[in-house]
């Protein structure tokens, strides 16, 4: 048998490195959940009207949530050490905009 032959095998360090993930990861991915979510909310606000015939400042409740939301989850320092999260750059959530 040839000598050079190897088996490539994982080992638990190599699958530790491959999912090691960076709070500016896991932030992005968060904040696109999180906007899926305030995307969701307008949509279901009514079933027969759109949000467009109802606007979309007629509710101030709804936009206090998704203040505190995006506030908390993404910019409370003790938060971010919960969920390993880091505050996104301004340009990161122009992007969203766009999703």
């Amino acid at each position: 048998m040839n000598s050079n032959f190897h088996i490539w095998t994982l080992t638990p360090t190599d699958v530790y490195k491959t999912l090691t993930t960076t709070p500016q990861g896991v932030s992005e991915a968060e904040a696109v959940i999180v906007a899926c979510q305030d995307g969701n909310v307008f949509a279901c606000r009514s079933e027969r009207f759109s949000i467009l015939r109802l606007g979309f400042f007629t509710n101030r409740l709804i936009w206090a949530g998704i203040g505190v939301e995006w506030l908390l989850i993404l910019y409370s320092p003790t938060l971010q050490k919960i969920f390993s999260t880091a505050a996104l750059k301004p340009s990161y959530l122009l992007m969203l905009l766009f999703c």
